[in-house]
Parts: C-alpha cells; sequence; structure tokens
C-alpha cells in the first residue's frame, strides 16, 4: 500500500510539471501572429497546427483546460491539461497619436485655421504591431462632428470627433445695406469656423453687399460680390437686333450688370423682362 501511494504521488508530480512545462499552466504567452499554433502551447513538439486566430494586436486569450484536453487526445500529446493564456504582441496606441492624425488630416483642408479636438470617443487600449504603424479615415472630414476608422493593421475600429476650428477672418462691425461697399464696414476677428456659412472673404477691396448683412456676420462669399459695371435698378438702352432690322427702347436692370455677361433687362415700354447682353456704356442687346 505504501509502495502504491508513493506510485501515485511520484505521477501527480510528473503530470503537474507536465502541465506546467507543456501547457504552460496559469502563464500568458507572448506570439508574434494572430493564430495560436499546437507548437505554441506544448514547445518543441513540432506540430505547427493551428489550434485558434484572430488575436488582435495587444488582445489576450485564454486556452481552456477542456481545449487543452482535446488537443492533448488529437495528437497523442504525453501531457496533463491545464489553462494558459496566449498574447499577441503589439504596443497600445496612445491618445495623443491619434489626435495627430486627426490634425494632419483636417490641416490639409483648413491650413490657415487653429484647430482644436474638443472630445473624442473611440475604444481604450487599442494596439498596433510593435514596430508598426496605423492609418485613419474620416468620413467627410470637415469642423464640427465627424465619424472615422482607425486602421491598426489587423482591423478597423469606428470612431467619432468633435473638432472646433478658429480663424481670423473680416466681420461686419455695422449694418450694410444691399449694394454698399462692405470695406469701411468690417474688422477682422477670429470666430469658430462653425459660424461661417461659406467660404471666408481674404480681400473686400471692391466688393458690394449683395443683400441686406447685420452687424456682428462673418463676411463670405454669399453676401458679396464685385463691383457693378452697373448697378441693378439702373436704366439701359434696350438694343433688339435681328435680321435686317434694329429696334431701341428704354430698359431697367433686373441685376447686377457686368461687360460681357448676360443679364434679365425690363423693358419699360412692354414691362416684358428679357435677356440681354449687356455691352457696356449703358446698352443690353438682345438678338432675336
Amino acid at each position: 500500500m505504501k509502495a502504491k501511494t508513493i506510485m501515485t504521488l511520484f505521477l501527480f508530480s510528473v503530470l503537474t510539471a507536465a502541465a506546467s512545462f507543456s501547457a504552460h499552466a496559469a502563464n500568458v504567452i507572448s506570439i508574434e501572429n494572430e493564430c495560436v499554433t499546437v507548437e505554441d502551447i506544448f514547445p518543441n513538439i513540432g506540430i505547427k497546427d493551428q489550434v485558434f486566430c484572430g488575436l488582435d494586436y495587444g488582445e489576450t486569450r485564454k486556452l481552456s483546460v477542456q481545449l487543452a484536453t482535446h488537443i492533448i487526445n488529437k495528437y497523442n500529446i504525453k501531457a496533463a491539461p491545464g489553462e494558459a493564456y496566449f498574447n499577441r504582441k503589439g504596443r497600445k496606441i496612445e491618445q495623443t497619436e491619434i489626435e495627430a492624425k486627426i490634425y494632419e488630416r483636417l490641416s490639409q483642408i483648413y491650413p490657415h485655421a487653429e484647430l482644436q479636438i474638443d472630445k473624442i470617443r473611440i475604444q481604450s487600449d487599442i494596439y498596433t504591431a510593435e514596430d508598426g504603424k496605423f492609418s485613419i479615415d474620416i468620413s467627410n472630414p470637415r469642423i464640427g462632428g465627424m465619424y472615422g476608422r482607425l486602421n491598426n493593421g489587423f482591423k478597423d475600429t469606428g470612431f467619432t470627433v468633435y473638432v472646433k476650428g478658429y480663424m481670423e477672418v473680416f466681420v461686419t462691425t455695422d449694418r450694410i445695406r444691399k449694394g454698399d461697399t462692405v470695406e469701411n464696414y468690417i474688422k477682422t476677428e477670429k470666430v469658430e469656423l462653425s459660424r461661417l456659412r461659406g467660404e471666408p472673404i481674404t480681400n473686400p477691396e471692391g466688393l458690394i453687399a449683395t443683400r441686406g448683412i447685420g452687424a456682428g456676420v462673418p463676411l463670405t462669399g454669399e453676401f458679396v460680390s464685385e463691383q457693378p459695371d452697373l448697378p441693378e435698378g439702373a436704366a439701359v438702352k434696350l438694343v433688339y437686333k435681328g435680321s435686317g432690322m434694329q429696334l431701341e427702347t428704354r430698359g431697367i436692370l433686373q441685376e447686377n450688370a457686368f461687360s460681357g455677361n448676360v443679364v434679365k433687362v425690363k423693358n419699360a415700354d412692354s414691362g416684358k423682362i428679357v435677356t440681354a447682353k449687356y455691352q457696356g456704356g449703358r446698352t443690353a442687346l438682345v438678338n432675336f
């Protein structure tokens, strides 16, 4: 009985040692690839068959006793089963790195803006290869809220980000009436770009308001146009010219006229609105 007890204890010690050595019980084993192989579990056994795959960089996954038992039986390995944990090597991507990528992307679109990430929502603890890089893609990049994806070399991870942008632009100091020149009623001011409704004006010289503009409004292209050769409402000579004939009457411009451009003109006699080419010299020509 004593000899049998000693043998049982001896076998138990051997199996426990085998489990600790062969199956790395309760250890975390680092691997390079996304797949765990039989040889990763039982070193130096020479069997490279895959046990499971899909490990992301930095991810740790457990090998259960049940799975270890299945592998031992399948390959007739002389070992005792045990738990083990496998971790794919990688380095953590810091949030400052992600923000730098976002700034780099938006700076190409807003080269003169001062950008500020207000908030970013993304899964924590994203890893990439130890010597690898990562990339980001932003759908519809703009100031304000955006959605993007980060690729760590293994999979994509979605994120949302809200970016503020500030730029020195021209802002109206007083109310400007339609048709007034704007350069005497503006100043430069740093504004949040989400306030802009269009592209900001970079040179206000010679521009007039195309509609009434309130005070404190950032000046964008939708509010202004170049000083016309003749303004809307001005009287012109309206010339009808056809094959072998020419008629002249008085017309009223229905929009600002620039030399060489087609404009709408109201025939002062008939009240009919026609399209005519402004020739300059207060003359608009209708070909018929």
